[in-house]
C-alpha cells in the first residue's frame, strides 16, 4: 500500500521576509549605507570593514549586501540586479564566495588557521572572496594574534566583514585595520513606518496605536519588532488590535501607570498596592511593569517641558494630551524622586528574598513622600517643624524677577539632589534672563554678601556661623545670569530658612 507524498509546509518568518535586499530598504542606518554606495562607485573598496552596533539593527543584513554589491555580475554595483547567480545565491545562503562563519562556535587558533589556508584561493564566480565573520568579539586572544597578518595583508580579491555586538572585547590591533562602522539603534517611527509597510504588503489591517506599542517593545531592535509582529499577526489576523498586542507580548495598559501614579501623588498607600494586585490578577512580569512605569515618568517628565511634542517621544497626540493634564498636577522634582525609586526597585528585584514585599515597601516609601512646593509658599508659612524640613528637597531653583518692571513674587522651584533618599536641600538659586539682567551689577551683589552675613553676627551669632561657612557664586552664562548660594551642609540650609528674619532677608537679597 503506498501513501501520496506528504507535502512539506515551509513558513517563512517576517524578519527574514522582509530582510532588506538593497542599501536603499536599509531603515534607520541611511548614513552607513550612503558610505558603502559611495565607497562601491568610487571604487574604494577597503579589504576589512567592522560593523559594530546592538541586536537586531542590520549589521549581518548589510554585510550580505556589501557582499552581494561586490559580486554582482554587472559589478561592483551599488544596485545589485538581483537576477544573475551571484545575487541569487547570497540571498539563498549557498554562494561559494561569500563565507559567513559564526565567531562564537569557531572561535579558536585552529579555525583560524584554516581559514589563513582558504584565503589564498580566488573566487569560483565572483570578484571577490567575502567572509563574514558574526560575533567577531567571541574569537579567543589566540585566534585574533592569528588573523593579525592576514587582516593586515590579505590577498587582493579578499574582504573581511566582521560583525560584532560588543566592540569594546574587539583587541585595538584588530580594530587598526579595518574600517568601523557604528549602527545605530533604530528610532520608534522608523520601526512604526516599515512595520506599516509589511502590514500592507502582508494585507493587515492595523491601529497606530498597536504599531506604537510594538515599536516602543522592540527597544530599537528592527528584528526584534519584525518578532513580534509575526506573533501578534498569528493571534489576531488580519486585524492588529492594541488590546491584542497588549495581551500577546504582556504589555500593561497606560491606565495601570495613570492609576498608580494618581494614587502615589495623592499619597494613597492602599491604592497603590490594589494596582500591584492587579498587576498580578492580570499574570504580568512585575519587572516589565516596573520598566513601563519608569518609561511612563519619563515621558511625564518631558511631557511637561517646552518644545517637546509628541513625535519627539513617538507617542500620539491623544496619549501626550493625557500624559500632560497628568503631569501638570506634580513639579519635575515629584516626578524625579518617583523614576529613581522605580529605577532602585526594579534593580533590586532580581536579589530581593521576597519581590513582591520589596516592591510593596517601595510604593509604600513613594506614597509617603510629601510633594514638592514652591519657595514662595515656604516663606510664606511659619518656620517649618523638623518633619516637614525633611520632607523638602535638595535645591530651590530661584527664576529672576524682570528687573525693569515691578519685581513680582519669586517662586523657587526645589530639585532633587544626589543624596540616597533625595529629600535635602544645600543651595539656592536664582536665574536671571540675559535680557533682563542688564540692570544686574555683580560686584553690587558680591559687596552686599558680606554685609547680611555681618548683620547677623550680633544679635544672630548661630546664623551667622552658617552664613560663614557659605559661598555666592555668581556665573555670567551665554543666555542667563546664575546667582547660587551654596551652604556646607544641607542642615544649614535649613537652619537658615527656619529663622523668620532669615527667611525675609533671603527674599530681599535674591530679588534685589
Amino acid at each position: 500500500m503506498s501513501f501520496p507524498e506528504e507535502k512539506k509546509m515551509s513558513y517563512l518568518v517576517m524578519a527574514r521576509k522582509w530582510r532588506p535586499k538593497n542599501f536603499e530598504e536599509m531603515v534607520g542606518q541611511e548614513h552607513i549605507a550612503k558610505t558603502l554606495r559611495n565607497a562601491i562607485e568610487s571604487k574604494r573598496i577597503a579589504h576589512a570593514y567592522l560593523f559594530t552596533g546592538t541586536r537586531g539593527v542590520g549589521k549581518t543584513t548589510s554585510a550580505r549586501i556589501l557582499a552581494k554589491a561586490l559580486n554582482c555580475k554587472n559589478g561592483p554595483t551599488p544596485t545589485p540586479c538581483e537576477k544573475c547567480e551571484n545575487c541569487v545565491a547570497v540571498n539563498q545562503g549557498g554562494s561559494m564566495d561569500v563565507l559567513e562563519i559564526d565567531g562564537a562556535s569557531n572561535n579558536g587558533v585552529d579555525s583560524i588557521r584554516d581559514l589563513r589556508e582558504q584565503v589564498k584561493y580566488a573566487p569560483m564566480q565572483g570578484t571577490y572572496k567575502i567572509y563574514i565573520i558574526d560575533e567577531v568579539h567571541m574569537l579567543s586572544k589566540a585566534a585574533f594574534n592569528a588573523l593579525l597578518k592576514t587582516l593586515e595583508e590579505p590577498p587582493p580579491h579578499v574582504v573581511f566583514i566582521f560583525a560584532t555586538t560588543e566592540v569594546g572585547k574587539v583587541p585595538h590591533t584588530i580594530l587598526s585595520r579595518v574600517q568601523r562602522f557604528d549602527f545605530r539603534r533604530i528610532s520608534e517611527a522608523s520601526i512604526r513606518e516599515r512595520l506599516e509597510f509589511t502590514c500592507g504588503k502582508e494585507g493587515v489591517a492595523p491601529q497606530v496605536e498597536a504599531l506604537e506599542a510594538i515599536a516602543r517593545k522592540a527597544d530599537g531592535s528592527m528584528r526584534d519588532a519584525l518578532s513580534l509582529f509575526d506573533r501578534v499577526v498569528a493571534f489576531t489576523g488580519k486585524e492588529l488590535t492594541l488590546d491584542a498586542t497588549r495581551k500577546v507580548l504582556g504589555i500593561p495598559e497606560d491606565r495601570l501607570y495613570g492609576d498608580l501614579l494618581k494614587n502615589l501623588m495623592s499619597h494613597d498607600t492602599a491604592g497603590c498596592f490594589s494596582t500591584l494586585e492587579e498587576v498580578y490578577h492580570q499574570g504580568l512580569e512585575v519587572s516589565e511593569f516596573l520598566a513601563g512605569f519608569g518609561e511612563y515618568l519619563r515621558d511625564a517628565l518631558f511631557s511637561r517641558q517646552q518644545g517637546i511634542t509628541p513625535a519627539m517621544l513617538g507617542m500620539g497626540e491623544a496619549r501626550f494630551r493625557d500624559l500632560r493634564t497628568l503631569a501638570l498636577d506634580l513639579q519635575d522634582g515629584d516626578l524625579l524622586r518617583f523614576a529613581k525609586i522605580t529605577s532602585e526597585l526594579l534593580s533590586g528585584l532580581k536579589t530581593a528574598p521576597h519581590p513582591r514585599l520589596w516592591i510593596e515597601l517601595g510604593l509604600a516609601r513613594m506614597a509617603a513622600l510629601d510633594r514638592v512646593v514652591t519657595l514662595s509658599q515656604l516663606l510664606g508659612q511659619e518656620a517649618p517643624t523638623p518633619h516637614t524640613v525633611h520632607a523638602q528637597p535638595t535645591s530651590v531653583a530661584v527664576p529672576a524677577p524682570e528687573i525693569k518692571k515691578k519685581s513680582p513674587e519669586p517662586v523657587l522651584t526645589p530639585v532633587k539632589s544626589d543624596e540616597a533618599d533625595g529629600l535635602e536641600t544645600d543651595h539656592l538659586q536664582r536665574q536671571t534672563p540675559r535680557e533682563e539682567a542688564s540692570g544686574i551689577k555683580i560686584d553690587e551683589l558680591t559687596s552686599r554678601w558680606p554685609e547680611l552675613v555681618e548683620s547677623y553676627a550680633e544679635q544672630k551669632p548661630l546664623t551667622s556661623g552658617t552664613l560663614r561657612q557659605s559661598r555666592l557664586v555668581i556665573r555670567d552664562e551665554d543666555e542667563n545670569l546664575t546667582v547660587e548660594v551654596v551652604f556646607s551642609a544641607p542642615a544649614h540650609c535649613e537652619l537658615f530658612l527656619a529663622d523668620k528674619d532669615g527667611k525675609r532677608d533671603l527674599k530681599n537679597f535674591l530679588t534685589g
